[in-house]
């Protein structure tokens, strides 16, 4: 372990040299950068990403990040959540090992990402910034030794704020700002390795990120532009969960759209190609009553939480692209698209008390376009969360990853026109098991 004096040495002298360079950048290409949850590949059956499965879309991806690891609340190193698998296993070096085929791509080891539950612990990530420069040269030190020994490209903070305000909102954004600039001045960005971050979503920027003090130290901040309303959140009332821009209707909160969150960051300032607009690559349902209304307009009253989860989620109130397809050539609701707000609903009515219908709103084929040629024009790139609810076994039309292809065909060439045919309208494949449409 190096010495904490070497460090501060080490940090004084780097805080001389600018990271800029004289040379013309070159132009922007898009990001597509791919989250990767290993709790994708732990399912069972047909509802389990393989490693054939995984490598399918790294071609249409610029990074890959792998999640998530965490962080020991005794002496704040790097954890591994799951040593069997990604250790023992060897998942690490497996996932690691896809540069040598696709030589473009940048992987990168994720933190956090709410997937770090520690009952013993659960103020670690908090005590982490308090502890200063003392405690965190224990993780910084612990992610490069990780990322280094496994042939990781850089790191990513999914990093778990909490979603309620800080005491002193000013010393949090002091000590995050300090903490991302230890992270790349004495290990990360110096050795060049990537350093970003993750926003997860309903986490307040304006309470924990400085954000003109941590441009120039990350590659790119992936915005949390997704789950602003969801059944485990706001059991009895359903809204668009992610919806484009702003709906003035019914006294909804302002922040709560993809539009406002990237206008924010810039308004710090912080540099537009550094964000990457994050797409829920999933539905959310609600179980309604009888007392919900005909018309499934929102917001939807007299919800009862979450619609049950289906074979790929394995959670109630989260509905995979499989399942959404599944629902809609089935015809178990009604379709219906907002335009102005860029989002989607499929409404199952009940008129029996004794029975629950659902709610579901998700991003189909026109919304994605829209989004990505939004990300295309104002910021960096796009952020898919994730992999494992794309339809990758191909039961929407038989071609595997449709939605993160879609998300890049447009990404790339935003002039094309709208798609022709929607979910809905795709040729109809064989029908499955499903587990959400036997409400």
């Amino acid at each position: 372990m190096i010495k904490l004096e070497y460090f501060i040495l080490l940090l004084s002298l780097h805080l001389i040299v600018a990271y800029a360079d004289d040379e013309v950048a070159p132009e922007h290409v898009p990001r597509v950068v791919c989250f990767y949850d290993t709790l994708s590949s732990l399912r069972e059956g047909p509802a389990k990403l393989t490693n054939a499965l995984l490598q399918i879309p790294l071609i249409n991806c610029t990074h890959l990040v792998y999640g998530y690891v965490g962080i020991r609340g005794d002496n704040y190193e790097v954890k591994i959540l799951n040593e069997d698998f990604d250790i023992k296993q060897n998942q690490f070096g497996n996932v690691t090992s896809f540069k040598s085929k696709y030589p473009h791509l940048k992987i990168l080891l994720s933190v956090g990402g709410d997937r770090d539950i520690d009952e013993a612990y659960p103020n670690k990530y908090m005590e982490l910034l308090d502890g200063g420069l003392e405690k965190q040269i224990q993780f910084i030190e612990s992610a490069y030794a990780l990322v280094k020994k496994y042939g990781f490209d850089g790191l990513d903070l999914a990093y778990q704020f909490p979603r309620s305000m800080p005491a002193n909102i000013l010393q949090r954004k002091e000590q995050f700002n300090d903490f991302i600039e230890y992270l790349a001045r004495l290990r990360f960005r110096t050795n060049g390795l990537l350093l970003t971050l993750t926003m997860l979503p309903r986490v307040n920027p304006k309470w924990y990120i400085h954000a003109i003090g941590i441009d120039s130290n990350l590659d790119f901040v992936s915005l949390g532009t997704y789950d602003f309303f969801t059944p485990t959140q706001n059991p009895h009332e359903a809204d668009y969960t992610a919806p484009l821009y702003h709906n003035s209707t019914q006294n909804r909160e302002k922040s709560m759209n993809v539009d406002y969150q990237v206008h924010y960051w810039e308004s710090r300032p912080f540099s537009h190609r550094n964000l990457n607009m994050g797409i829920g690559i999933y539905g959310n349902a609600w179980a309604t009553t009888h007392k919900s209304g005909a018309t499934g307009d929102p917001i939807v009253q007299y919800t009862n939480g979450p619609a049950q989860g289906d074979l790929f989620s394995r959670k109630d109130g989260v509905v995979s692209y499989s399942e959404i397809c599944n629902i809609l050539h089935q015809g178990y609701g009604n379709n219906y698209y907002n335009s102005s707000l860029a989002a989607s609903i499929v409404y199952n009515q009940t008129l029996d008390a004794e029975h629950e219908g659902f709610w579901l709103t998700y991003d189909n084929l026109v919304t994605l376009a829209n989004k990505a040629r939004y990300a295309r024009r104002y910021i960096g790139g796009v952020a898919i969360f994730d992999l494992g609810f794309d339809d990758f076994q191909g039961y929407c039309n038989e071609k595997k990853f449709l939605i993160l292809n879609h998300i890049r065909s447009y990404l790339l060439h935003p002039e094309q026109p709208d798609p022709k045919l929607d979910l809905h309208q795709l040729p109809r494949p064989k029908p499955r098991l499903s587990l959400l449409t036997t409400l």
